[in-house]
């Protein structure tokens, strides 16, 4: 927590593990989007670094700035059988990288807010060829808001265009994302 006033938040953390995991089960789909197969794998080694940083800036008392982000570095390999086809491949769907970041304008009239979402590629199967690797991918988002107040009560307004960019992407192979959407929320508290 940050004590200058025009920043009233600043923080960074860094988390880093590792694992040994006996047993570890990955669920893998199928040809049908409700069907996955769940393996079992004997053992897996997780290296992961997680870092993250958030501040909010005070411009005036009416405008607001919030800036924060993540970073994901994870590797995690099946160790199971060092003759196995597999031994040392990164497990399938976990991405070596990835992360998020945001920024948000805040004023009394609309709040104003960017997101992005991204991932480095990963592999749909255990083996780690060309073939079975997926794209990284990125997804951008805006979104805009308004909370009015009555006496105790709060009715926010908020609109949202989910992947406006209209990036075709696949997290799990042959299901592709939705495309851009637009959603809107109206929510009253009491």
């Amino acid at each position: 927590v940050s004590p200058v006033r025009w920043m009233p938040l600043f923080s960074v953390t860094l988390d880093a593990y590792r694992n040994m995991v006996k047993d570890k089960i990955v669920a893998m789909p199928t040809k049908n989007q409700f069907k996955w197969s769940m393996l079992n794998l004997g053992k897996v080694e997780i290296t992961c670094i997680y870092v993250t940083a958030d501040t909010s800036i005070r411009a005036s008392k009416k405008l607001g700035f919030v800036v924060g982000g993540t970073y994901t570095y994870q590797r995690a390999l099946d160790m199971t059988s060092p003759s196995g086809s597999t031994y040392g491949h990164q497990i399938p769907y976990t991405p070596r990288v990835s992360g998020s970041g945001r920024f948000a304008v805040e004023t009394p009239w609309i709040d104003v807010a960017y997101s992005l979402l991204w991932s480095g590629k990963r592999y749909s199967l255990f083996q780690n060829y060309a073939e079975n690797r997926l794209p990284g991918y990125n997804d951008h988002s805006i979104s805009a808001s308004r909370t009015f107040k009555f006496k105790d009560k709060s009715l926010l307004i908020s609109a949202e265009v989910l992947n406006f960019l209209n990036e075709n992407y696949a997290i799990v192979k042959w299901f592709p994302m939705p495309g851009r959407s637009v959603r809107g929320t109206v929510s009253v508290r009491f």
